[in-house]
Order: structure tokens, then sequence, then C-alpha cells
């Protein structure tokens, strides 16, 4: 008995006309893909103040969309609390000199280099000494704020192709216990005013990264 084979469907030109004009729809549906990525920049991770001695290394993508960092360094404190901050001067010509966290000190230069911080990680280090930060910032994302702190004001990330960032290490001194989430995700948490690290957050280490 002879059994049947199945042959596979032959499409005709009509139906592929019909998949291809479906699929040249979906690729021009905003948000239907990804916005490219740029190559990787890399950065030496320095101490602060400017210049410093080297520290460790730090990669920054960028796209249209957003930027993603890493920030790898070591000889850090274990048990303490150790944040990132991404910031970020939208236009950087605007500093009008070298862009630092002196631009802060100033309404006027916020303003003129429209710039932010913004948090961007934060860890426990361990007894290695080593830690390994990372993180996105999309664009839009808003400068943090705390009523207690400095730095974490300005403008949200507008610009992430042509921004000059700064990637800052800072630390909050050893972990304690019920308030480590807030240490971990604020610029002065543990350190404010009648806390037990009061007056201990330092920014540490930086990273630079120029369009």
């Amino acid at each position: 008995m002879r059994t049947r084979t199945e042959r596979p469907t032959r499409r005709g030109p009509r139906a592929l006309r019909g998949i291809l004009a479906v699929l040249g729809v979906a690729l021009l549906v905003p948000g239907t893909l990804p916005a490219a990525a740029g190559q990787p920049e890399r950065a030496e991770v320095r101490t602060l103040p400017p210049p410093g001695e080297v520290a460790g290394e730090a990669t920054l993508v960028r796209s249209p969309d957003g930027a993603s960092f890493t920030f790898q360094t070591s000889s850090l404190e274990q048990g303490h609390v150790y944040t990132i901050w991404f910031v970020a001067f939208n236009e950087p010509e605007g500093c009008g000199g070298p862009c630092s966290g002196a631009v802060f000190m100033n309404p006027d230069l916020i303003e003129a280099a429209k710039a932010g911080s913004l948090y961007g990680a934060g860890h426990v280090v361990g007894g290695s000494g080593r830690a390994t930060f990372s993180g996105h910032r999309a664009v839009g994302a808003p400068a943090d704020t705390d009523p207690q702190g400095a730095g974490e004001i300005g403008y949200p990330l507008l610009d992430p192709e042509n921004a000059e960032i700064h990637l800052v290490l800072r630390t909050h001194g050893e972990k304690i216990p019920g308030m480590t989430s807030d240490q971990l995700s604020s610029f002065n948490g543990g350190c404010r005013p009648g806390e037990p690290n009061e007056g201990q957050c330092t920014n540490l280490l930086f990273a630079k990264f120029v369009a």
C-alpha cells in the first residue's frame, strides 16, 4: 500500500508580498525595535579629588533612550554601604569650564548645564572589598531628591548620547540595622543629623565619560 508523502506548502508571490507588507508595517511602528546602542565606552575609576589615582574601571553604553553602566573597584570596607550616583550634564558647555560637583553649588550653572544627579545603584560590600555596580537610566529619569541631602538636584537625563556623564561612588559608613534600605537608596541615608553615621557620607571615587 502506497503511503502519501506530505509536501511542504509553497507560498506563492502574492503570499510572500503579504508577509513582507506586514513586516514592513511592524518595522515602522515606534517602539517595536530597541533603539540602537552605541559602542561601550571605558573610563578609569579614580579617587577624589581629581585627577586622583586609578582604582578600577567603568563602562558606559549610550542609546537614544538612555544609558547603561558598570562600575568596578576594590579596596572597599567590608560591611559598609556604598551607592553610585549617575550625574548627567546634559549641556556640558554650560558648565563654564570642567564639569564637576561644583556645578551643583551654583543654581545658574545647574540651569546652564541642565545638570542632574540621579541614583544609580547601591551595595553592601563583602569581605573581598571588591564590588561591581551596574544600572540603567532612561531618558526622563528624574533627579533624585532628599530634603536634607545635597547634589541630588537638577534636571533629568535629557540627552544621553551627548551628555557628559560622571559616575560617583559614595560611602554611607557601616551598615545600620533597620536603616540599610535607606542607606542603599538615598544620597545621605544613615548620615543625616541624629542618625548613627552622621556626617560620614562622602564621595570617594568617580569615572568620567565625555561624549
